[in-house]
């Protein structure tokens, strides 16, 4: 097949979930946040984004783009409006993705709060709405999403530098949803496996994020499935929204030809996919990606996050483990200003770091 086309022409969105403590216990957000939510805008009076309620946990709305940059910059400078206006006593925690709350902090919260906060979702493979199966105010677990939104921008005015046939193709490509969910599963949810390897996973997906899940709002596809393990760090925002992004591209230009996407979707069993992610199976997860790994090393260029050329550094990135490269506090990482994303990452900080264990390997040797 010929190499994979580019392109960016897909808006992307988030609303990655978090936690309020206070005294390192988990706290209603309702206690934080106005009942309308906060907006945040820039000293111009222009919207990065806004901040909301979302149950117990609260949600960040930055304002979607199809830069990657932009899209930290806005949802960066967000976070730093909050961590600057936080009432006395009062933590932002962005690392957690599963916190169990106190009986007593449940009680005390309205009931609107105490309720789960989301709206029904669809389910590729067909499973029920698992958030319906328990009782809020009973189950005290509390899971942080960090859903992926795409949108389509056919319909915005028309730019001389846009190339439209591209643009149609990708907006096609989000609305088909029944071959671009599994296709997020394959390339993004079990990826991400070999990433979020936190231990309530498991529970965490007993209520929602299981494989699968996505909704369809007006602007697009809103992908469900990953928990919000990519604020700890910009460089695994950028890679989990460049890995959508790389699926949407996939089914935009397959074409009898080079058809990409029967290429990755031929060598995996969904079973297996849906497996790994909602068991966070790692090992399962890896074979999974190793099965697809040949036809993205066919197909892919260095401007995807996988690809024939960075593969090597991403083996090496997933063998040390996200708490090897991350360490610092994801509050202060966001609330400063981040820019390194995926691509530099891994040839800035990654590559130098093999090079780095080769050398003591081979004095070791002598």
């Amino acid at each position: 097949m010929k190499t994979l086309p580019y392109s960016n022409y897909v808006k992307m969105g988030c609303d990655p979930e978090f936690f309020f403590t206070k005294g390192n216990r988990v706290i209603g957000s309702e206690k934080v946040l106005p009942k309308d939510g906060l907006n945040c805008v820039n000293p111009q009076n222009n919207p990065w984004g806004k901040i909301v309620q979302d149950g117990v946990q609260a949600e960040i709305h930055p304002l979607p783009s199809q830069c990657r940059e932009s899209l930290r910059y806005n949802l960066s400078s967000i976070v730093r409006i909050l961590s600057e206006n936080l009432p006395k006593g009062v933590k932002i925690d962005l690392l957690s993705q599963v916190r169990k709350v106190s009986k007593k902090e449940l009680e005390s919260l309205s009931k609107d709060s105490r309720v789960f906060g989301c709206m029904p979702t669809h389910n590729y493979y067909g499973e029920n709405n698992a958030v319906n199966l328990v009782d809020p105010s009973i189950y005290r677990y509390r899971s942080c999403g960090g859903h992926i939104h795409l949108g389509v921008i056919e319909d915005e005015p028309a730019n001389q530098f846009m190339n439209h046939d591209h643009a149609q193709k990708m907006a096609t490509a989000i609305r088909n949803y029944e071959k671009l969910v599994p296709l997020l599963d394959v390339l993004v949810g079990n990826t991400c496996v070999l990433l979020d390897r936190h231990i309530l996973n498991k529970e965490r997906r007993k209520v929602y994020g299981r494989a699968g899940e996505y909704r369809l709002p007006k602007h697009g596809l809103e992908y469900r499935t990953l928990s919000n393990f990519w604020l700890r760090s910009y460089p695994l925002m950028s890679f989990a929204f460049a890995l959508a992004r790389m699926a949407v591209n996939i089914l935009a230009h397959s074409t009898k030809k080079d058809n990409y996407y029967e290429a990755i979707m031929s060598q995996v069993k969904l079973s297996e996919i849906e497996q790994a992610i909602n068991t966070n199976n790692f090992n399962l997860a890896y074979q999974n990606l190793l099965k697809v790994q040949p036809a993205i090393e066919d197909f892919s260029n260095p401007s995807y996050p996988l690809s024939k050329e960075n593969l090597p550094f991403f083996h090496y990135f997933v063998g040390r483990g996200v708490g090897y490269w991350f360490k610092g506090d994801p509050l202060k990482h966001w609330a400063g200003t981040p820019n390194m994303g995926w691509e530099r990452f891994l040839f800035e900080v990654v590559k130098p770091d093999i090079a780095k264990t080769q050398n003591n390997l081979k004095k070791c040797v002598e």
